[in-house]
């Protein structure tokens, strides 16, 4: 968040270095308080890590998600900063139900799928209790974590590594 009070909107001239969300998003907030902005990018386009890259196999490209390419809902001040710029959410934004596949080898060590024919909350609900990788036990206090999440609004008292969060969470290492 940028500071209005440190800037004297009609004389100044601001860089940001670097065209990641980041970058774009401190450069949109101080435009629209009117001042000045030259947004400067190494890269040969903008999004930082969130970009796409095109990669060449047999002489077909492919264009691959390189960087965050999963995008939640619950990530409001990304959804916030396309509607500032003009963006429809559903013309950058393909919304697809939840599904999580992770392997280990050739074994899936997790499955995880959101129940799309369900409302929220019930879909991720059933979910979490169909999922696969943890016991029934674990899928409740994820269930519970959830809900005391969303309760405190997503927000968390201090900063501390994910592994010390969850772990005070009486989240499993699973």
């Amino acid at each position: 968040m940028v500071n209005s009070t440190l800037l004297d909107h009609s004389s100044r001239h601001v860089a940001v270095i670097g065209g990641g969300m980041a970058g774009m998003s401190a450069a949109v907030q101080l435009a629209n308080k009117g001042v000045q902005v030259s947004l400067f990018e190494a890269g040969s386009q903008l999004g930082g890590r969130a970009r796409s890259v095109a990669i060449e196999v047999n002489s077909q490209v492919y264009e691959l998600d390189n960087g965050q390419h999963i995008l939640l809902g619950a990530y409001r001040e990304t959804l916030k900063l396309l509607e500032t710029i003009g963006v429809a959410e559903s013309d950058a934004i393909l919304r697809l139900p939840l599904k999580l596949d992770i392997r280990k080898g050739h074994q899936t060590a997790f499955k995880l799928a959101s129940a799309h024919f369900l409302p929220k909350p019930f879909n991720h609900i059933l979910g979490f209790l169909n999922c696969q990788g943890f016991s029934i036990c674990e899928s409740f206090s994820v269930l519970r974590f959830i809900f005391r999440m969303k309760r405190r609004q997503y927000q968390i008292s201090q900063d501390i590594p994910l592994a010390s969060f969850l772990k005070d969470q009486q989240q499993s290492k699973n």
